[in-house]
């Protein structure tokens, strides 16, 4: 759906200009997530951080099939959107459709992160890491987005706040790793080469 694409293909650009690879499946609402995911574990036993970029009951779906083949931390992270609903693991939201317990999908979700926005754009007086305020942020959003010819929508201008979160972190990690600082960064016990 525009929804998530626009923006992931947006964020496969970006990497592939620094020759990261990604794994990158895209499903319709519609098809069965664990199937569609099935395509990026089966390519390759390499990728090791998810960024889940999709509703809630999918994303629930998925992180069963992830717990019960042993995809879970520390060998491989997990990332969510900030906006799901509270508690959108349990068989509550969803009508119990997967074959995991709350409690079992809770634990893998212990070491996953969520990338919250913590600025709104009537946050007009703070000046950002990208050196704008919020509103700059808003509106070159909407201007981009009109150009484009893209709906707006609260979760596209969350997603980018969710990506620029997750590069700023990421930098500031391979930064600590390349320089042999590595306590903090949760990578003290990797194996292998960490650059």
């Amino acid at each position: 759906e525009a929804l998530f694409t626009g923006a992931e293909s947006n964020i496969l650009t970006e990497f592939n200009k620094v020759n990261y690879t990604l794994g990158s499946t895209t499903f319709k609402t519609s098809a069965d997530p664990v199937e569609e995911f099935n395509k990026i574990f089966l390519k390759s036993d390499d990728y090791r951080i998810f960024y889940l970029n999709c509703y809630s009951v999918p994303a629930r779906k998925i992180i069963c099939e992830a717990s019960k083949r042993g995809y879970t931390y520390p060998k491989y992270a997990w990332i969510f959107p900030d906006w799901y609903i509270d508690q959108w693991w349990t068989a509550d939201v969803d009508g119990g459709s997967v074959n995991c317990t709350d409690t079992e999908l809770e634990t893998f979700l212990e070491r996953s992160l969520t990338l919250r926005r913590y600025l709104s754009p009537d946050s007009n007086a703070v000046i950002t890491d990208a050196g704008i305020t919020p509103q700059q942020f808003q509106d070159e959003y909407e201007y981009l987005a009109k150009q484009g010819g893209y709906d707006l929508t609260d979760a596209g201008a969350r997603l980018y706040d969710d990506v620029w979160i997750l590069a700023v972190a990421l930098n500031r990690t391979m930064a600590m790793v390349k320089s042999g600082n590595i306590n903090g960064t949760g990578c003290e016990n990797a194996s292998g080469s960490l650059v």
